[in-house]
């Protein structure tokens, strides 16, 4: 008689085990998307986003030789445009323009091996860029650096004033 006046304490452990398991669920739900939140917002991740777009930028302006097969100045200057802007972006596309109606010899591939981000604001950055050029025919290599002033512009990070300076080079430095 006693056993049929105690509750059925079977219906409210699984109850309670349930309304336990979906907090838990929740609990978890809610701290995975916290804490994809917090991640990439911090000032390590804008910087290391912030030096791969530079990257990409200097990799392309060094490395993009489609200009070669330009065939109009205007040409040039639109594949140029996608890493280089104002003045400086002038006097590339017609130095390149200049240089492909002439025969040439130049078989050297320039690389990127290092950046280090000088100065940086919302609309401006500087950076020291390690270069490494190589000769195709010969296989050596020198070692070079350019520090380049980029600006954001609408289409993203362009470089508006590079200079060089290369290890063996006669004329020293080079300004653009």
């Amino acid at each position: 008689m006693f056993m049929n006046k105690i509750p059925n304490l079977s219906r409210i452990r699984n109850w309670f085990n349930k309304s336990l398991f979906v907090l838990f669920l929740a609990f978890l739900i809610c701290s995975f998307f916290a804490s994809g939140f917090c991640l990439g917002r911090g000032p390590a991740d804008k910087t290391s986003a912030l030096k791969n777009a530079l990257t990409e930028v200097i990799k392309g302006g060094i490395g993009d030789n489609s200009w070669w097969y330009a065939k109009s100045l205007s040409e040039v200057k639109t594949i140029l445009s996608r890493y280089y802007t104002g003045p400086l972006l002038d006097q590339l596309s017609h130095d390149c323009w200049v240089f492909i109606q002439q025969p040439t010899d130049w078989y050297c591939q320039d690389s990127l091996t290092g950046i280090k981000i000088i100065h940086q604001d919302k609309s401006r950055a500087e950076v020291v860029a390690l270069l490494k050029d190589y000769d195709l025919l010969t296989g050596e290599s020198r070692a070079g650096e350019a520090k380049y002033i980029f600006i954001k512009t609408k289409q993203g990070w362009r470089i508006c004033s590079a200079q060089y300076i290369w290890s063996q080079d006669s004329e020293g430095e080079l300004s653009r």
